[in-house]
């Protein structure tokens, strides 16, 4: 009996008893505190080998715990494979600081990485910059936010010209809105074949703009009764212009160095063109504008064209490079004698190589347009009794050809 009631005892035992009110206190104090603890605890008491029990476990070295001198081991080995690491960053950022540092940690950029904006260069202008073989810095944020303006700026363009048109007299409407509409479907096919089709919502803005423009035109052009093949023409550059955002991306198989390169220089003669073109056209609207008639005779023609040489240059000038006209070229085989160039003059063009960069500015600015923007006159004033300084060019200039027809 003493036995059981010991056992059921849940109170620890003393090792002394103590006396008076202030011992009686002190243990009615740790019955409080024990009940308590052991309703918040659903742990019952652990019963030791000395009989005693306590409210916790007792965690016992048993020679698995790492040791002191283990801990100071590791401590060490650490403290190396730190100083390791810093050391191997260091000679790779005072490597990648040389040139050819710098064109080996270019060329390790990964294939599979086709978004020139995550491309980084030490010491770039930049968080895009890339080094191109001749040693330019190229920006490859900076390039494609060329790539946005001249869309804009060629839809403006465009809009510009269906209004023109409209009230020049229909051969002269025509040809002029005929050869922008060419002009329009050979730069955004070369442009959109370089942007990836992340890249392409500014394309996508201009094209819609365009469409806009060849409907209207249509339109209201039709009651002048413009031969068939002309509107045949227009038709099948619609066409085209309406596929033309969905065209393979021509750089899955070019480096992202190449491609923001190469979209450099296109949009380099592009722009330049661009310029051209809307020099040709200040100077043409104002050849039927009131007092046109103070003007030299035989100046629409001389600027009609001017623009026609600028157009037809750079259309050379793209059809010439396979990697950028292959979708375009495409479409030209299908049979059809109608859209931007005619099919005996397309294998003309595949058979010339392909110049450099260098060459092709240069012929661009060899244009009618693009000598009179080296003269300094490119908003073309006109004085009464000057001749244009196209005059005496005509040899350099090829004859268009009747409104409609494609070489």
């Amino acid at each position: 009996m003493q036995n059981a009631g010991q056992a059921g005892d849940t109170t620890p035992r003393m090792h002394s008893k103590p006396s008076g009110r202030v011992g009686d206190a002190s243990l009615l104090q740790l019955n409080e505190e024990l009940s308590s603890w052991g309703r918040d605890n659903t742990e019952t008491y652990i019963h030791q080998r000395n009989g005693s029990s306590l409210l916790f476990r007792v965690k016992r070295r048993r020679g698995h715990g790492p040791s002191h001198q283990q801990s100071l081991t590791f401590a060490a080995l650490a403290a190396v494979a730190t100083a390791y690491l810093l050391l191997c960053c260091f000679r790779h950022l005072e490597d990648s600081g040389k040139p050819k540092g710098l064109l080996r940690s270019l060329s390790g950029v990964g294939k599979g990485d086709k978004d020139c904006d995550t491309l980084l260069i030490p010491g770039g202008q930049g968080k895009s910059a890339l080094v191109s073989a001749t040693g330019d810095i190229l920006d490859a944020k900076r390039v494609l936010k060329g790539a946005k303006l001249y869309t804009s700026q060629l839809a403006t363009t465009m809009r510009q010209t269906r209004l023109a048109s409209l009230s020049m007299p229909s051969r002269h409407g025509l040809r002029c809105f005929t050869n922008l509409l060419r002009f329009c479907v050979v730069e955004l096919s070369a442009l959109c074949s370089l942007l990836a089709p992340n890249k392409r919502d500014s394309l996508f803005n201009a094209v819609e703009l365009i469409k806009y423009d060849v409907v209207a035109f249509r339109q209201l052009f039709g009651p002048r009764k413009p031969s068939r093949a002309s509107m045949r023409h227009i038709d099948r550059m619609h066409v085209i212009l309406r596929e033309l955002p969905e065209m393979d991306f021509v750089g899955a198989a070019m480096s992202p160095l190449d491609i923001v390169a190469k979209l450099s220089q296109l949009l380099t003669l592009q722009q330049i063109a661009l310029t051209q073109i809307k020099g040709g056209m200040q100077l043409l609207a104002l050849c039927f504008q009131e007092g046109a008639r103070l003007l030299p005779e035989g100046t629409e023609e001389e600027c009609l064209d001017a623009l026609h040489r600028t157009v037809e240059l750079r259309r050379n000038q793209v059809f010439q490079d396979a990697q950028i006209s292959h979708w375009l070229l495409e479409k030209h085989k299908e049979g059809s004698h109608f859209g931007v160039v005619g099919p005996i003059i397309i294998q003309r063009l595949t058979e010339i190589p392909l110049k450099p960069h260098e060459e092709l500015l240069k012929e661009l600015l060899n244009t009618p347009l693009g000598l009179r923007q080296q003269m300094g006159s490119g908003q073309i004033p006109m004085q009464p009794g000057v001749r244009s300084t196209l005059q005496g060019q005509e040899a350099t200039i090829e004859k268009s050809a009747p409104p409609g027809h494609v070489k």
